[in-house]
């Protein structure tokens, strides 16, 4: 299933950036949302609601980094080495993605995906903040 993956801005009501990726999943949306609001549960927070969402807000707390890693997500290894920013917590929209998937998977292990270049079904996953 092909469902498009929007960060940042999607509403352009605020700062009206943001990126579109097209993500080819095993799961349905409603599959996806699923598995987001388990991993949520077990985080002990919000990705969407509580992180990168203020404007300009591009970095993640290093609490929030802690509790990434302790439930198996490997923060470090979602990005290439120069996407990386100086800041050891710095979010770029690719990375974002990437971070969300990855909260998934831990919702639903089930997950396979591959990111793709066209439209379909739209899915917001905020990252408001990482947008300056």
């Amino acid at each position: 299933m092909k469902i498009t993956i929007v960060v940042g801005d999607w509403s352009g009501d605020g700062h009206s950036q943001s990126d579109t990726y097209v993500v080819e999943s095993n799961l349905d949306k409603p599959s996806i949302e699923r598995a987001y609001r388990i991993a949520t549960r077990q985080l002990g927070f919000d990705l969407i609601k509580d992180v990168c969402e203020a404007y300009e807000e591009n970095k993640i707390a290093e609490e929030v980094y802690e509790k990434l890693v302790e439930n198996g997500i490997n923060i470090d290894g979602l990005a290439k080495e120069d996407e990386l920013d100086c800041d050891y917590y710095g979010m770029t929209p690719d990375i974002w993605l990437k971070l969300y998937l990855d909260v998934v998977k831990l919702g639903n292990p089930e997950l396979q995906y591959s990111i793709l270049n066209d439209h379909n079904e739209e899915l917001h996953i905020g990252g408001y903040g990482l947008y300056q």
